[in-house]
């Protein structure tokens, strides 16, 4: 897929596009940006919305999880993002994100949700600097219109 590559598609976050709609990853990831898909568009957000997920695998001896090559090409995507300035949300396991990429300590375009167990993307789940901030909502639909 391109997405692997990293290769131009017109919808590369490929839970978002429309002929994938059935996909069980589609459905849950369109329950979770439908608020952002009616500001900025289904093909919009698909090519302004990137996941990185910091995901264990599974062990009897799992503490903060193995390094293994998936994981740390998942963190050199977050670090390469933090050098073009781009907006990160990190949604679940903060303090994970923060020992594998400690570039987050100090990096001022993050957002992070008021409810780990809940990553739907909208007005009442983002955070700045821990804080409900109206101006988090606007920031991210800002960012994903290219604005």
């Amino acid at each position: 897929m391109s997405n692997l590559s990293h290769s131009v598609d017109k919808c590369p976050f490929y839970y978002l596009d429309p002929s994938y709609k059935e996909h069980p990853g589609s459905i849950w990831w369109q329950s979770k940006t439908k608020r952002l898909e009616k500001l900025v568009g289904a093909e919009l957000l698909s090519q302004n919305l990137a996941v990185v997920e910091w995901f264990p695998y599974k062990s009897t001896k799992f503490k903060d999880g193995c390094l293994v090559p998936s994981q740390e090409y998942g963190f050199s995507l977050v670090k390469r993002a933090i050098d073009r300035g781009a907006l990160i949300i990190v949604s679940r396991s903060h303090r994970r994100w923060l020992k594998s990429v400690p570039e987050l300590y100090t990096y001022t375009n993050v957002l992070t949700l008021s409810s780990s167990q809940n990553i739907t993307l909208s007005e009442n789940n983002l955070l700045i600097r821990g804080a409900k901030d109206p101006s988090a909502w606007e920031l991210l639909v800002s960012r994903l219109r290219n604005e």
